[in-house]
């Protein structure tokens, strides 16, 4: 069964080649399984895999990043035609949020299968559950494999979407107005209330962001409650003991830094990487509009972000308990709020927004200097990394001028720098 298993996991896989990115984070869902249930993989970064003690039933939940292009029924005939499968869906509510079920039988290693499948998509994902057994068993197991199906959960901060309606965390005591004294300093209250130049509020549940670079000057509208909800989300690592939050031994894994932020960096990609889509819009609009090539767009989204006031958020912050200051990072949210930035936090916000509009990039980060960068897959010139056979060129995000590929050298020994894939 086991085989089987692998099998089933490559052929979805393939259906995730009609381009969409997949991420995988445990704590976004929830499923009740009895105790003779257990993961049985959980290698994929956007994939995990549920089996019963005996293996002869299966339940695999698999994470689509959303593709505003694609719907529901998109990706379900890309995955049945993948498979091979056979059946007929029909529409319905789930989690609170339009979905499609069925059942459907098909061949893998020339054994017969049969499943109940549900596929349906929040504001971030698009889910495809699918539990499955031998077709000659799965009448039995029917019922059992439609009730873990159905008790399918979303965690999304203080809010539970499931099968029996949304519901407020019961572990949740911070009001929206306490929030906003527990995220801010208080040297910080009369400068935040009485927003001005870049930051100027647009109304009760916005504030714009204005940058000037290249001789333009653009305003990027952000949505306050972001800001508090990606604060939020940050201080709730720091408050469950960050080690224990990324699974990672200080103790015994000698790499545990870089570790550290290699985990980091990628949770704070797949928590913010919607908060940026209005200046994603505004760049892909702009780059139609002024005939960019690949290389022209990549690079004013650099300039833009380079401009950026360059200030270390523990400076900012000096509440030593808050998260921006215990990671020394601000999300995009922060950014606009405050206007200013450091090296991981610009360079993050580079590699956000370049990924929304399709390139391929990664972060930099060198414990021995200390110092974090973007770096880049495009046809450039200058200093790169190889990461599966592919160059990434090295972006120097905290001041303006340094153009793509150009390592300044102070940091210019490459082997002190390790790559970080965001996925």
């Amino acid at each position: 069964m086991k085989k089987l298993v692998i099998i089933l996991s490559m052929l979805l896989c393939g259906a995730a080649l009609f381009g969409f990115q997949y991420y995988s984070k445990e704590y976004y869902y929830s499923l009740d399984f009895p105790n003779d249930w257990g993961v049985l993989d959980e290698s994929q970064v956007f994939q995990v895999m549920f089996t019963n003690s005996s293996q002869d039933s299966v339940v695999m939940v698999t994470a689509f990043n959303v593709d505003h292009e694609s719907t529901n029924s998109v990706v379900l005939k890309n995955i049945t035609t993948r498979l091979q499968m056979k059946g007929k869906a029909k529409q319905g509510a789930f989690c609170q949020y339009n979905a499609l079920r069925g059942i459907f039988t098909f061949k893998s290693s020339g054994m017969n299968l049969k499943a109940d499948m549900v596929l349906f998509q929040d504001d971030y994902f698009i889910y495809v559950i699918m539990a499955y057994s031998l077709s000659n068993t799965f009448s039995s197991n029917q019922k059992m494999l439609a009730g873990l199906i159905n008790s399918f959960k979303i965690h999304y901060d203080e809010v539970i979407y499931s099968n029996n309606g949304i519901q407020e965390k019961t572990d949740v005591n911070i009001t929206e107005t306490e929030d906003k004294t527990d995220y801010r300093e208080d040297s910080e209250q009369a400068k935040l209330d009485n927003l001005t130049d870049t930051t100027t509020p647009t109304g009760s549940n916005e504030y714009r962001f204005k940058i000037t670079w290249s001789g333009k000057t653009e305003e990027f509208v952000f949505e306050e409650p972001d800001y508090y909800s990606a604060m939020k989300e940050m201080q709730k690592i720091v408050d469950n003991n960050i080690w224990l939050y990324f699974k990672i031994d200080p103790e015994t894994d000698p790499n545990y830094t870089l570790h550290l932020w290699s985990r980091f960096y990628q949770e704070m990609y797949n928590k913010n990487y919607k908060r940026v889509l209005g200046m994603v819009a505004y760049f892909k609009q702009r780059a139609k509009n002024e005939k960019w090539s690949a290389y022209d767009l990549a690079d004013q989204v650099v300039k833009c972000i380079q401009t950026i006031n360059y200030e270390r958020p523990s400076n900012v912050i000096t509440e030593t308990d808050k998260a921006a200051n215990v990671f020394d990072y601000f999300t995009p949210n922060e950014i606009a709020w405050y206007s200013k930035g450091d090296c991981d936090t610009k360079s993050l916000f580079i590699v956000s927004v370049l990924k929304q509009l399709g390139y391929d990039a990664v972060m930099y980060y060198s414990e021995y200097y200390g110092h974090a960068m973007a770096g880049l897959n495009i046809n450039a010139t200058g200093t790169y990394l190889k990461f599966n056979n592919r160059k990434y060129y090295f972006i120097e995000s905290t001041y303006p001028g340094w153009e793509i590929g150009v390592l300044p050298p102070d940091f210019k020994d490459v082997k002190k720098w390790n790559l970080i894939p965001i996925k």
